[in-house]
């Protein structure tokens, strides 16, 4: 867990791939695409199940530890329609029995404008393409000229490292610059943008159980 102060707000930074935004105990997740595997294997591609069990076991002990009040999913809840299949929405809804206590809004992104609102008893508020809290927006996808500081997702921001036997690693990361706040993809099965950090803005990365700033 890495701290850090911004725009006079202070959030946790986690390497479950998640920030806690500790004034409001809003837990911030972006780009889960549940259901991806299941959308990959309707397409006759064959894909490993377990992936949703693992990021909703991820995402239900983070919870634990931390204790939100809410949960905001910023953008591309499920994969494609073809996500919704069943074996996803059941898991999704045995999770959702155990987590009934904690308010969940989904800000809505670009594959959910094809794949379908989530379920209704599935108990998640839809707050549209964006939503301002306090003195922030909290949208899926950054535009060019935010007038407000945005948090958002959408890129799947990724660094490429190199450690000391010359092994070339592409890890998760949080990017930050004066105005906007990246988080990364928490579904575990999806792909990654390289960042291209200018001026002043900040990368975290994760890696080995821990948020470590690297510029």
């Amino acid at each position: 867990m890495l701290r850090i102060e911004w725009c006079g707000n202070h959030f946790r930074l986690l390497p479950e791939r998640a920030a806690l935004w500790e004034e409001r105990s809003i837990f911030l997740i972006a780009d889960p695409h549940f259901g991806k595997e299941d959308s990959f294997r309707a397409n006759g591609i064959a894909i490993p199940a377990g992936g949703l069990k693992q990021d909703l076991d991820r995402l239900g002990k983070v919870i634990h530890r931390e204790r939100p009040s809410g949960l905001m999913i910023l953008g591309d809840f499920f994969h494609t329609k073809k996500s919704q299949s069943d074996e996803t929405l059941s898991l999704l809804r045995g999770w959702r029995n155990d987590f009934g206590h904690i308010d969940i809004t989904l800000l809505r992104g670009n594959h959910d404008i094809h794949s379908g609102c989530p379920p209704k008893d599935l108990g998640i508020v839809d707050a549209g393409d964006s939503l301002e809290i306090g003195s922030f927006q909290l949208r899926h996808e950054a535009t060019p000229d935010e007038k407000i500081p945005t948090i958002c997702g959408h890129i799947h921001p990724v660094v490429k490292l190199i450690d000391p036997t010359g092994v070339k690693m592409r890890l998760p990361c949080f990017w930050q610059s004066s105005n906007r706040l990246v988080l990364p993809s928490f579904g575990g099965f999806t792909g990654g943008f390289e960042t291209s950090p200018v001026g002043n803005d900040r990368v975290y990365v994760i890696g080995e159980g821990e948020v470590i700033e690297i510029l």
